[in-house]
């Protein structure tokens, strides 16, 4: 997480902060014991609710399926 806040990629949110009208997208680390290059990988939750029950994907627009159906290949 330190390459990310060091990049500007995420901050640190100020306890007095948490109360504004703003919604946060929450980490958490993954860890993996038996990796030689990479030991604890960050996870991204959109799918976490906020305190008013809504996420950050339910506001989003689904796109098309760009995937192709697997009984047509």
């Amino acid at each position: 997480m330190s390459s990310y806040l060091e990049l500007g990629l995420a901050e640190v949110v100020p306890r007095c902060e948490l109360q504004n009208d703003a919604y946060y997208l929450p980490v958490h680390g993954v860890f993996k014991d038996n990796s030689t290059t990479t030991k604890v990988r960050p996870v991204f939750d959109a799918s976490a609710k906020s305190s008013s029950g809504v996420s950050l994907n339910d506001q989003l627009l689904a796109g098309p399926n760009l995937y192709p159906f697997i009984s047509d290949i």
